[in-house]
């Protein structure tokens, strides 16, 4: 009786170190996964004022790049294009069928690597779906004394 319950001793000590174990690893994992939570790592958000001098992309008619600001499309990605030589437009890049981000503008159109909805690039109509609505446009003021645009 005596070898039966020092086998099951050791079974259950045996048991309960392995469970400790991972334990142990499945709590340092997480502290890995967890060590960039939003709190560790906020989003960092662009200023509303973008300077054309810094931004190479916008330097040109076509040039496209995309901002998060706190205030325009609830801090969510947009997209700002250079449609003429002071004009701007400025567009959520988030698409209107499932909410995935879309890409920059290809040759006047934007495309969602979701489903394949493909949006003008210069005011956000739907060109193909399976989207149905345009994506949201914010206003995008060009200042020529300062070479900037403001959003929002």
């Amino acid at each position: 009786m005596e070898v039966v319950l020092d086998r099951k001793r050791r079974e259950f000590l045996t048991t309960v170190a392995h469970g400790g174990v991972c334990m142990l690893c499945s709590g340092a994992f997480a502290s890995v996964l967890t060590g960039c939570n939003e709190e560790d790592n906020p989003v960092a958000f662009d200023e509303p004022v973008i300077d054309i001098n810094k931004e190479t992309a916008l330097q040109n008619v076509g040039g496209a790049v995309k901002k998060r600001i706190s205030s325009v499309n609830g801090g969510s990605v947009i997209i700002v294009v250079r449609t003429g030589e002071t004009t701007f437009v400025a567009l959520s890049a988030i698409c209107t069928h499932q909410g995935s981000e879309v890409g920059l503008p290809d040759k006047d159109v934007i495309t969602c690597p979701n489903h394949g909805s493909r949006f003008n690039a210069t005011n956000g109509s739907v060109i193909n779906g399976p989207a149905t609505s345009p994506l949201p446009k914010f206003t995008a003021t060009y200042d020529a004394n300062y070479n900037t645009v403001t959003i929002g």
